[in-house]
């Protein structure tokens, strides 16, 4: 479940106001983080993969899926910013679930839609948590059942279970946070693996783009939903998750960044014309791959170029938690950070900034990080 734009938001906002300390953002983003992952793994996840029988290793998909439960790692991260005791906390969870948005799931993978609003939205989810909490901090009350019974949010939100179960199994002992991704390129996760595999080829056989004849992509069956087809790249969003356009890029060595979804990028002919090279298909041993381990992200990429084919796979990507050699650096997440805040806030800003965040723990107002981050 993506989780960080709808929980870290409230958190940084309200410990702006309130003058928090960076420990206390620390804390109210591990909780965030903790109880939507917690909360969505009680529920019917977005995909489910075939155990046994003839068609183990199959993906199925259920008719309802989204990611609404989000509301309450929202409202979690900004209570514990406004420090809100536990019947306050309780009533604010119960009205964050109650203006939790509709599941959009699985009609926006389907609908192949080209518009810039995505399978939920970040800033709404992230609003109606600091709401919630606002409110409880008044003394408005909430549903405190709102996650108990046949008839509560599990069922309102269109989940075909409810496993209360998971959301406190191994708590304060298995920690969801430490299983967070981050993403290399900018793109949509599921192609973090194929940009890898394709990439390691270009590189070490030093391609130019006009010397690759063609590119066969096998990757997550996810990709099988026509937003992953498109070839006429009008937005951001068609950006960033085409894999004909993002292979396109790759292929010319843009420096990862806000320049992979700029309007120049999206219409140069190069970039264009190199997209009728690509073709895609889902990777036959993902879902077998997935079910023996969890973190396997089945990807391959054959290029044909100076009158051979170069093949890699892969099943494990770079910013994935595991295996651990698959981490990035500190050193990697500092320079995305600098690199995407290049030319949008001042270098003596930025390393402000940077510093605020390394020394996070020891910061007593967060609102000079914030400052910074204002430019």
């Amino acid at each position: 479940i993506h989780v960080s734009p709808f929980v870290l938001p409230p958190a940084l906002a309200l410990g702006e106001s309130t003058r928090g300390s960076g420990r206390d953002l620390i804390v109210a983003s591990v909780l965030g983080h903790e109880l939507s992952s917690r909360v969505a793994s009680g529920l019917t996840g977005n995909r489910t993969i075939v155990a046994e029988g003839p068609d183990r290793g199959k993906t199925l998909w259920p008719a309802v899926h989204g990611y609404s439960a989000n509301a309450f790692g929202s409202v979690a991260s900004a209570g514990k910013m406004l420090n809100l005791d536990a019947g306050k906390l309780a009533n604010a969870m119960g009205i964050a679930g109650y203006s939790a948005p509709l599941q959009t799931g699985a009609q926006w993978h389907h609908s192949g839609t080209d518009a810039l609003l995505k399978y939920a939205s970040a800033g709404w989810i992230a609003q109606l948590g600091t709401t919630a909490a606002l409110l409880a901090d008044t003394g408005y009350t909430g549903d405190v059942s709102v996650l108990d019974g046949d008839h509560s949010f599990w069922r309102f939100s269109g989940s075909e279970s409810w496993m209360p179960e998971k959301v406190s199994r191994n708590l304060g002992q298995d920690w969801h946070i430490l299983n967070m991704r981050y993403k290399v390129y900018p793109c949509c996760g599921i192609i973090q693996g194929p940009l890898e595999c394709f990439t390691a080829i270009v590189d070490e056989n030093s391609l130019a783009p006009q010397e690759i004849e063609q590119v066969k992509v096998w990757l997550d069956p996810l990709s099988e939903e026509p937003l992953w087809h498109s070839r006429q790249i009008e937005n951001e969003v068609e950006a960033q998750f085409s894999v004909p356009y993002v292979m396109a890029v790759a292929a010319h060595g843009l420096e990862l960044g806000a320049e992979w979804q700029d309007p120049s990028t999206r219409k140069s002919p190069r970039i264009t014309g190199f997209m009728d090279k690509v073709t895609f298909a889902t990777h036959p041993d993902y879902g077998r791959a997935a079910l023996e381990d969890h973190d396997a992200r089945m990807a391959r990429v054959d290029v044909q170029a100076r009158g051979r084919t170069h093949s890699v796979e892969r099943s494990h990507t770079r910013g994935a938690a595991t295996p651990e050699t698959a981490r990035l650096t500190d050193q990697e997440l500092e320079e995305k950070f600098r690199h995407n805040t290049s030319g949008r806030l001042a270098r003596d800003k930025v390393d402000e900034a940077v510093k605020f965040i390394w020394e996070l723990e020891e910061l007593k107002d967060i609102s000079y990080l914030m400052d910074a981050l204002a430019g």
